[in-house]
């Protein structure tokens, strides 16, 4: 399959892809947690700062190191679906890639809050 970036997804794509991601954030923040204990993670540094994310890294950087074993082989994100991706190469990396975008989310709209979603695509404004 070809990747392609998620500017690249049509006008269509890009509200499904924004409804699924809002859909499902707070069960995938929930799951960021369970996936840190599983592995004895501490998940009391995720408080929402900016702060939060050194802790964060550290731990993910571990477990990609260990392979991520608290994750199953066919985990797969959103994001693998709207662009494209080979699925075998990008299972669980980019599952967790998905977990850890759902936290950055957060944090980002803790220091900013935002009234909403401005999606755009190459073809339109939406």
């Amino acid at each position: 399959m070809t990747y392609r970036f998620l500017y690249e997804l049509s006008h269509d794509e890009a509200l499904r892809y924004r409804d699924e991601f809002e859909a499902q954030h707070s069960a995938k923040l929930r799951e960021l947690r369970q996936v840190i204990e599983r592995s004895g993670g501490d998940t009391g540094p995720m408080d929402g700062s900016f702060e939060s994310l050194v802790p964060l890294w550290k731990w993910a950087k571990l477990r990609l190191d260990a392979g991520l074993p608290e994750l199953p082989p066919t985990s797969r994100s959103l994001a693998t679906r709207f662009q494209r991706q080979d699925e075998e190469a990008n299972g669980p990396v980019s599952y967790l890639g998905e977990l850890l975008e759902h936290y950055v989310f957060d944090v980002v709209a803790h220091l900013r809050p935002m009234r909403g979603w401005r999606c755009t695509s190459r073809s339109r404004r939406l």
